[in-house]
C-alpha cells in the first residue's frame, strides 16, 4: 500500500502556498504537508488584531513532524488550499532561541527553499493518498472551513482508501464539514481533540469562534485536559487527535507508528 500523507500546516504569511517532496527508500507515496494563506481582506468579521495573529506559523508541528518522517526517509510534500508562498514569523524565531530542534528546522535552507512552492489541494489525487494530517493554528478557522475541496479529500481518504486521518490543536475544525457516509457529519458521536475553549481564552487573542464549541455542535464527544499539557486521542485506530501544540512531539509519534502499523497491513 502507497503511503502519501496530507499534513495540514497553519498560519502562512503570502499570497499562495508550498510544495515539496523527500526522496523515499521505504514507502511508495508522499507526505504531504498543507499549509494556509488566508488573506486579511477577505474576512472582515475579524479584527485587524487577529488577522496579524493568525497568520503566525506552527512551526513546532511543523518542525516535530517533519523531522519525524525525515529520520524514517518518508516523503514529505508541501501543498495548501490556494498554493503559492509562505514565511516564518517573528514569533516562531523566537520560540526556536529556547528550542534546538526548532531552530536546526527554521534555518535549514532546503526547507526554506520548499516553503516558497507549495501545491494545492484540489491538485491532489485523492486515490494516491494514505493519510491526512491537519496541523494547527489560528489561520485554520478561516481556511479549513471555507475549502471545498478539503473536506472532500477527507472523506475520500477515510472511506475509500480506508486511510488515516490525523489533526492537531484548531486543525480539528477541518473535520467540522466532513459527512459520513450516510450524509451525517462524521464527527457525531466520535472522540477528538482540539485547543481548548479555556486554552483560547487564556490567550487573550481574539478569534471568530472556539474550535471545541464547533465540533459539540455537530455532536463529537471532546475530549480535553489541562491546559497546554500534551493529549492525544486515538479513535477507531486510524483518527488521531492532538489538543494544542504541547501534543505536536507525543502527537507525531503517536501519527508514524498508526501509518507505519496501517501501511504493513
Amino acid at each position: 500500500m502507497s503511503a502519501k500523507i496530507l499534513e495540514s500546516l497553519d498560519n502562512i504569511v503570502g499570497p499562495k502556498d508550498i510544495y515539496h517532496v523527500f526522496n523515499d527508500s521505504s514507502y511508495d507515496g508522499k507526505v504531504n504537508l498543507d499549509f494556509h494563506n488566508t488573506e486579511p481582506h477577505r474576512d472582515e468579521q475579524v479584527s485587524d488584531q487577529w488577522q496579524a495573529e493568525r497568520h503566525h506559523q506552527e512551526s513546532m508541528n511543523i518542525e516535530y513532524m517533519q523531522k519525524l518522517q525525515q529520520e524514517e526517509n518518508m516523503k514529505l510534500v508541501f501543498a495548501s488550499p490556494r498554493g503559492g508562498e509562505c514565511r516564518m514569523s517573528p514569533r516562531s524565531k523566537e520560540e526556536a532561541e529556547r528550542d534546538p530542534n526548532l531552530k536546526e528546522f527554521i534555518e535549514n535552507n532546503h526547507v526554506c527553499e520548499c516553503l516558497k512552492n507549495t501545491k494545492r489541494i484540489s491538485e491532489l489525487n485523492s486515490e494516491e493518498i494514505f493519510a491526512v494530517v491537519l496541523i494547527g493554528g489560528h489561520g485554520c478557522l478561516i481556511d479549513f472551513p471555507q475549502s471545498n475541496e478539503l473536506p472532500q479529500l477527507l472523506q475520500n481518504v477515510w472511506y475509500q482508501n480506508r486511510g488515516i486521518i490525523g489533526a492537531i490543536g484548531q486543525g480539528s475544525i477541518a473535520l467540522l464539514n466532513m459527512k459520513s457516509d450516510k450524509g451525517q457529519p462524521f464527527l457525531k458521536s466520535r472522540r477528538i481533540t482540539c485547543m481548548s475553549n479555556e486554552e483560547e481564552k487564556s490567550l487573550k487573542e481574539e478569534v471568530p469562534y472556539y474550535v471545541e464549541e464547533k465540533l459539540e455542535s455537530v455532536g463529537a464527544r471532546v475530549e480535553t485536559q489541562s491546559p497546554f499539557k500534551s493529549n492525544v486521542i486515538v479513535e477507531e485506530e486510524r483518527l488521531i487527535s492532538g489538543q494544542n501544540p504541547q501534543s505536536s512531539h507525543e502527537f507525531s509519534q503517536r501519527m508514524y507508528e498508526m501509518i507505519k502499523r496501517h501501511n504493513k497491513m
